[in-house]
């Protein structure tokens, strides 16, 4: 009797200890989840705040970027279907398409970056057409020829669509040699399940920036 006393006590004392011990875990585990809020919070935030900018940004981007640093003044110009003229500096927003940024190249810019870009708020069918102006070069003695990036993105159809997911439908490499010259870097048609026309991209010049309404 005595022996099979003791080893209940044995058997009692050790649930004791596992039972101390897991109650010592569950409070250092409620500790460390307390302390790892003030980390995940700004995380979800971020994530949050991402995704309602992407939602925001429009249902079709573009964006050109060339060479940091340099003092050179490259404009973005687009005609919508749905806007009465391009959209450029000098009319910054029409029905559908705004410019978001001119970048003037070093003046009133904190940054090296020099990149524009442009959103339209719809997708209507029809044609767009992306040009770029090589506006000035104030570097001087540097060779006028300037690299130029084109970035074309839209909101994807069905389930992105509706999450606000963009996806890259056109890339182009420009070249700008002369100052003062225009070209057209993309012309495209958009159909009307908000679906690029694979067929229809082409880089068929149209000037934009001193463009003038057909008359009949």
């Amino acid at each position: 009797m005595r022996h099979n006393r003791a080893r209940e006590l044995r058997a009692q004392g050790l649930a004791i200890i596992q039972m101390a011990g897991l109650q010592k875990f569950l409070i250092a585990f409620m500790i460390l989840a307390l302390m790892s809020l003030p980390f995940v919070q700004p995380i979800q935030k971020k994530e949050e705040a991402r995704k309602e900018e992407v939602k925001s940004a429009g249902d079709l981007m573009v964006e050109i970027h060339w060479p940091p640093g340099l003092d050179i003044d490259v404009d973005l110009w687009m005609k919508c279907p749905g806007d009465e003229r391009p959209v450029g500096y000098s009319n910054r927003a029409g029905a559908t398409c705004n410019l978001l940024r001119d970048d003037l190249g070093k003046s009133n810019d904190a940054t090296e970056r020099n990149f524009e870009m442009m959103y339209a708020r719809g997708l209507p069918a029809g044609e767009y057409i992306v040009n770029l102006h090589y506006y000035s070069n104030r570097e001087f003695g540097r060779e006028p020829e300037i690299p130029v990036d084109v970035i074309i993105s839209s909101k994807a159809g069905g389930k992105d669509k509706e999450t606000g997911g963009m996806k890259q439908i056109i890339t182009r490499k420009a070249v700008l040699r002369i100052q003062g010259e225009e070209i057209t870097v993309s012309r495209f048609t958009i159909k009307e399940d908000g679906e690029l026309d694979s067929e229809s991209v082409s880089d068929l010049y149209e000037e934009l920036r001193t463009w003038q309404p057909q008359t009949p």
